[in-house]
C-alpha cells in the first residue's frame, strides 16, 4: 500500500510560525487557515505566497525561500 502525501492542513500544522529566510532576510511562515502559506519578512517589506508542498520541500532543504 502506498502512503498518502500529507494534506495542506498537516503541512500547515507542521510549519506554521517557523522562522526561515526570504531572499536572505529573516522571515516567518503564516497562513494556517489559507490554501497557500505566506512567507513574510519580519521588516514587512515583502510577503510571498507558496504552496504548502513547496514550504515543506524548502524547509526540509534548509528554509531559504527565493522570490
Amino acid at each position: 500500500m502506498t502512503a498518502r502525501p500529507p494534506t495542506n492542513d498537516q503541512l500547515a500544522i507542521k510549519w506554521i510560525g517557523n522562522q526561515c529566510l526570504l531572499d536572505g532576510h529573516d522571515a516567518i511562515i503564516s497562513g494556517r487557515w489559507n490554501k497557500f502559506s505566506t512567507v513574510a519578512r519580519y521588516d514587512g517589506k515583502q510577503a510571498i505566497e507558496f504552496s504548502w508542498q513547496a514550504v515543506d520541500r524548502i524547509m526540509r532543504a534548509g528554509g531559504e525561500f527565493k522570490s
